[in-house]
């Protein structure tokens, strides 16, 4: 006899970013927000976890047709 298992996983994020002009053909992108998930495997409650994730990174427009980017991300 088999059993069905019911797995639920819930995440909610939500956050801002913005970019800024460092100088003709440059750009600095930067992000930060809020992210929760949680899982529920057969009415059991499983692992709730919560972060802040931050973001940037530099835009520069090497030609006409190729812009370079560098950037990171911090959890």
């Amino acid at each position: 006899r088999e059993t069905a298992t019911k797995n639920e996983n819930t995440t909610i994020t939500a956050g801002l970013g913005r970019e800024t002009k460092l100088a003709e053909g440059a750009r600095l992108n930067y992000t930060v927000y809020y992210q929760s998930s949680k899982s529920k495997t057969a009415g059991v409650d499983g692992v709730a976890r919560s972060s802040v994730p931050v973001e940037a990174a530099v835009e520069a427009d090497a030609t006409s047709w190729l812009t370079l980017r560098a950037g990171f991300q911090y959890n």
